[in-house]
């Protein structure tokens, strides 16, 4: 299994809030933002920094998917 912060990524568009302004919010390193931007993993504590400034759930921003499922942020964001 892999981890997707795919809806984190339309939470943050619905929000109009911008990975920079998410950092500070939460309190979180640029280079751990650009991990999210990755679907790269992060601590659980990073995860729940981001749940209490955005006031949400983990479902809500995160999720486990099979490994054969291709995840492509870019291409995403483009569809």
């Amino acid at each position: 299994m892999k981890i997707s912060y795919k809806k984190l990524r339309h939470l943050m568009v619905d929000r109009n809030i911008s990975r920079i302004d998410l950092a500070h919010m939460a309190g979180i390193s640029a280079p751990v933002a650009g991990k999210l931007q990755k679907d790269e993993p992060v601590a659980v504590s990073v995860l729940l920094r981001l749940c209490e400034a955005l006031n949400c759930d983990i479902g809500d921003i995160a999720e486990a998917v099979p490994d054969n499922q291709h995840i492509n942020p870019e291409r995403e964001e483009k569809e």
